[in-house]
Protein backbone atom coordinates (compact mmCIF):
# COMPACT_ATOMS: atom_id res chain seq x y z
CA UNK A 1 0.00 0.00 0.00
CA UNK A 2 2.76 2.17 0.93
CA UNK A 3 5.04 1.29 -2.50
CA UNK A 4 1.60 2.47 -4.36
CA UNK A 5 1.19 5.72 -2.95
CA UNK A 6 4.90 6.38 -3.12
CA UNK A 7 4.52 5.67 -6.54
CA UNK A 8 1.91 7.73 -6.98
CA UNK A 9 2.99 10.26 -5.61
CA UNK A 10 6.21 10.40 -7.60
CA UNK A 11 3.86 10.07 -11.17
CA UNK A 12 1.54 13.30 -9.88
CA UNK A 13 4.86 15.24 -9.35
CA UNK A 14 6.56 14.10 -12.57
CA UNK A 15 3.45 15.18 -14.39
CA UNK A 16 2.79 18.21 -13.10
CA UNK A 17 6.35 19.91 -13.25
CA UNK A 18 6.11 19.99 -16.88
CA UNK A 19 3.27 22.04 -16.40
CA UNK A 20 4.60 24.58 -13.91
CA UNK A 21 7.65 25.15 -15.82
CA UNK A 22 5.22 26.25 -18.98
CA UNK A 23 2.99 28.09 -17.40
CA UNK A 24 2.00 31.53 -18.67
CA UNK A 25 2.94 34.30 -15.88
CA UNK A 26 2.34 37.00 -18.15
CA UNK A 27 4.32 40.38 -18.92
CA UNK A 28 4.04 43.12 -17.68
CA UNK A 29 5.33 46.11 -19.38
CA UNK A 30 4.72 48.92 -16.70
CA UNK A 31 5.30 47.72 -13.65
CA UNK A 32 3.87 49.69 -10.58
CA UNK A 33 6.89 51.38 -9.99
CA UNK A 34 5.75 53.91 -7.28
CA UNK A 35 9.31 55.90 -7.19
CA UNK A 36 12.78 55.63 -8.42
CA UNK A 37 16.05 57.50 -7.27
CA UNK A 38 19.78 57.40 -7.83
CA UNK A 39 20.03 58.36 -3.77
CA UNK A 40 20.12 55.87 -1.21
CA UNK A 41 16.55 55.00 0.02
CA UNK A 42 16.58 53.29 4.11
CA UNK A 43 14.23 52.14 6.60
CA UNK A 44 10.29 51.95 4.66
CA UNK A 45 7.22 52.49 6.94
CA UNK A 46 3.80 52.44 5.63
CA UNK A 47 0.65 53.41 8.23
CA UNK A 48 -3.00 53.00 6.76
CA UNK A 49 -5.69 55.40 7.71
CA UNK A 50 -9.31 54.47 8.05
CA UNK A 51 -10.51 55.57 5.05
CA UNK A 52 -7.95 53.27 3.69
CA UNK A 53 -5.40 55.67 2.42
CA UNK A 54 -1.52 54.43 3.44
CA UNK A 55 1.34 57.03 3.92
CA UNK A 56 4.99 55.47 3.11
CA UNK A 57 7.53 57.06 4.69
CA UNK A 58 11.08 56.24 3.67
CA UNK A 59 15.19 57.58 4.56
CA UNK A 60 16.65 58.82 1.73
CA UNK A 61 20.34 60.00 1.16
CA UNK A 62 20.28 63.71 -0.31
CA UNK A 63 24.00 62.88 -2.19
CA UNK A 64 25.43 66.39 -1.03
CA UNK A 65 26.79 65.13 1.93
CA UNK A 66 23.72 66.22 4.37
CA UNK A 67 22.69 62.80 4.97
CA UNK A 68 19.40 61.08 5.57
CA UNK A 69 16.01 63.05 5.11
CA UNK A 70 12.57 61.96 5.87
CA UNK A 71 10.38 61.44 2.61
CA UNK A 72 6.50 60.67 2.54
CA UNK A 73 4.27 59.98 0.25
CA UNK A 74 0.01 59.09 0.16
CA UNK A 75 -1.61 56.60 -1.60
CA UNK A 76 -5.14 56.19 -2.10
CA UNK A 77 -7.06 53.09 -1.41
CA UNK A 78 -6.20 51.71 -4.95
CA UNK A 79 -2.47 52.20 -4.69
CA UNK A 80 -2.45 55.43 -6.56
CA UNK A 81 -0.55 58.37 -5.50
CA UNK A 82 -2.35 61.27 -4.23
CA UNK A 83 0.65 63.87 -4.17
CA UNK A 84 2.68 65.01 -7.57
CA UNK A 85 6.23 64.32 -5.32
CA UNK A 86 6.75 63.16 -2.38
CA UNK A 87 6.69 65.24 0.09
CA UNK A 88 10.47 65.97 2.12
CA UNK A 89 9.73 66.41 5.27
CA UNK A 90 12.29 67.52 6.88
CA UNK A 91 15.84 68.49 4.72
CA UNK A 92 18.63 69.32 7.60
CA UNK A 93 21.71 67.87 8.39
CA UNK A 94 21.85 64.54 9.48
CA UNK A 95 24.24 61.81 10.00
CA UNK A 96 25.58 59.53 6.92
CA UNK A 97 23.94 56.73 9.19
CA UNK A 98 20.45 55.70 9.67
CA UNK A 99 18.56 55.21 13.33
CA UNK A 100 15.25 54.32 13.73
CA UNK A 101 12.00 56.57 13.10
CA UNK A 102 8.70 56.33 14.08
CA UNK A 103 5.03 56.48 11.31
CA UNK A 104 1.87 56.55 12.81
CA UNK A 105 -1.56 57.62 11.55
CA UNK A 106 -4.55 60.01 13.84
CA UNK A 107 -8.01 59.09 13.89
CA UNK A 108 -7.94 62.29 11.66
CA UNK A 109 -5.98 60.40 8.87
CA UNK A 110 -2.71 62.80 9.66
CA UNK A 111 0.92 61.32 9.87
CA UNK A 112 2.83 61.93 12.73
CA UNK A 113 6.73 61.18 12.43
CA UNK A 114 9.35 60.93 14.84
CA UNK A 115 13.00 61.49 13.59
CA UNK A 116 15.94 63.27 14.96
CA UNK A 117 17.81 65.54 12.67
CA UNK A 118 21.11 67.83 13.81
CA UNK A 119 19.76 71.12 13.49
CA UNK A 120 21.54 72.14 16.61
CA UNK A 121 24.93 71.34 14.83
CA UNK A 122 23.91 72.39 11.72
CA UNK A 123 25.88 75.73 11.67
CA UNK A 124 28.81 74.15 14.18
CA UNK A 125 30.81 73.66 11.62
CA UNK A 126 31.47 69.90 12.46
CA UNK A 127 31.29 67.40 9.32
CA UNK A 128 28.87 65.02 11.31
CA UNK A 129 27.08 65.23 14.54
CA UNK A 130 27.46 62.86 16.69
CA UNK A 131 24.52 63.60 18.93
CA UNK A 132 20.88 64.48 17.66
CA UNK A 133 17.66 66.84 17.89
CA UNK A 134 14.34 64.63 18.25
CA UNK A 135 11.68 65.79 16.48
CA UNK A 136 7.83 65.58 15.63
CA UNK A 137 6.36 66.22 12.65
CA UNK A 138 2.48 66.13 11.57
CA UNK A 139 1.34 65.88 8.21
CA UNK A 140 -2.01 66.35 6.31
CA UNK A 141 -3.51 64.04 3.66
CA UNK A 142 -2.88 67.40 1.64
CA UNK A 143 0.67 67.16 2.24
CA UNK A 144 0.98 70.39 4.69
CA UNK A 145 2.99 70.47 7.87
CA UNK A 146 0.23 71.07 10.85
CA UNK A 147 3.01 71.56 13.56
CA UNK A 148 5.03 74.08 11.29
CA UNK A 149 7.48 72.91 9.18
CA UNK A 150 10.23 72.92 11.96
CA UNK A 151 8.15 70.24 13.92
CA UNK A 152 7.81 69.87 17.29
CA UNK A 153 11.75 70.04 18.65
CA UNK A 154 12.03 68.01 22.17
CA UNK A 155 14.49 68.65 24.60
CA UNK A 156 17.94 67.13 22.95
CA UNK A 157 19.46 67.62 26.18
CA UNK A 158 17.04 64.67 27.91
CA UNK A 159 16.83 62.66 24.78
CA UNK A 160 18.85 61.33 22.33
CA UNK A 161 16.88 59.53 19.80
CA UNK A 162 13.50 60.21 18.58
CA UNK A 163 10.81 58.93 20.74
CA UNK A 164 9.00 55.75 19.36
CA UNK A 165 5.20 56.13 18.58
CA UNK A 166 2.57 53.67 18.86
CA UNK A 167 -1.17 53.95 18.29
CA UNK A 168 -3.12 52.17 21.21
CA UNK A 169 -6.87 52.88 20.22
CA UNK A 170 -7.17 56.76 19.82
CA UNK A 171 -3.95 57.63 22.00
CA UNK A 172 -0.62 57.81 20.25
CA UNK A 173 2.16 57.10 22.94
CA UNK A 174 5.83 58.25 22.68
CA UNK A 175 8.53 56.11 24.34
CA UNK A 176 11.75 57.77 24.82
CA UNK A 177 15.37 57.47 25.44
CA UNK A 178 17.47 59.20 27.82
CA UNK A 179 20.41 60.57 27.17
CA UNK A 180 22.07 60.28 30.25
CA UNK A 181 21.46 56.22 30.76
CA UNK A 182 20.21 55.07 27.67
CA UNK A 183 17.22 53.80 29.36
CA UNK A 184 13.52 54.43 28.37
CA UNK A 185 12.27 56.62 31.38
CA UNK A 186 9.40 58.70 29.73
CA UNK A 187 6.29 57.65 28.53
CA UNK A 188 4.32 60.15 26.94
CA UNK A 189 0.80 60.44 25.62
Amino acid sequence: MKKNSLLALMIGGMLATPAIALADWGTVETPNVLMTSDQSFAVPKAARTADGKTFISWLQYDGNGRGYNVHLMLLDADGNKMWNESLCVEDRLNASWTADYSLVVTDEGDAVISWADARSFEDSGEQWPNAHDPVLYKISQEGKHLWGEEGVVLDSDLFLYPPLLYKVGSDIYAIMTSADDWSPNQIAR
